[in-house]
């Protein structure tokens, strides 16, 4: 599997780029969270799942915001 191949990973980036401290752990608890079956019913379930586990701040969220 290549790297763009990767669900949500252009996502990751951009926040990534838009100053969200994530990491690869970060990532792959998402990988993982997906695997077990949360966040898959809709796009709002998706956002939520994402939010807990990578922002950490009001400022943060207002960034996902954007980028989601």
């Amino acid at each position: 599997m290549k790297v763009n191949d990767l669900p949500l990973m252009e996502l990751f980036e951009k926040l990534q780029d838009a100053g969200l401290p994530l990491g690869i752990g970060e990532y792959e608890a998402l990988l993982r969270a997906l695997q077990a079956g949360f966040g898959i019913p809709d796009r709002e379930a998706l956002a939520r799942l994402c939010c807990i586990l990578w922002v950490k701040s009001q400022e943060e969220k207002q960034i996902f915001d954007k980028y989601f």
